[in-house]
């Protein structure tokens, strides 16, 4: 069974919403060996305080680059999850950026 994008985000609403906890957060790579993300003035998250998608690991063969790797600055959209015992977790889903019509691509 396959799951469309508006079941996704009902699914994951209804479960933030069940645990009283968790939501979408914007933060900016801030590092990036190690990975740490800044949410804000007093929040920086380390590696160990969320997960990766594969959206946001880069991707290469040889020498040609299909997804760069997550560069300082760049702004990043996350969800904030319950983690049972071990407090709150963050899912880092992928990549965000102001809104332009067109994106130049770097070769």
């Amino acid at each position: 069974m396959f799951v469309d994008v508006n079941q996704c985000k009902r699914i994951i609403r209804a479960y933030l919403d069940h645990t009283g906890r968790g939501g979408f957060l914007t933060g900016t790579v801030s590092s990036t060996a190690p990975l740490k993300i800044r949410i804000n003035d007093k929040l920086e998250l380390d590696a160990d305080d969320f997960y990766v998608t594969d959206s946001c690991i880069g991707l290469q063969q040889g020498n040609v680059i299909y997804r760069p790797l997550l560069k300082a600055g760049e702004g990043v959209l996350l969800l904030c999850r319950p983690a049972g015992g071990d407090g709150v977790k963050y899912i880092l889903l992928d990549r965000i950026q102001p809104y332009k019509a067109v994106r130049e691509v770097s070769t």
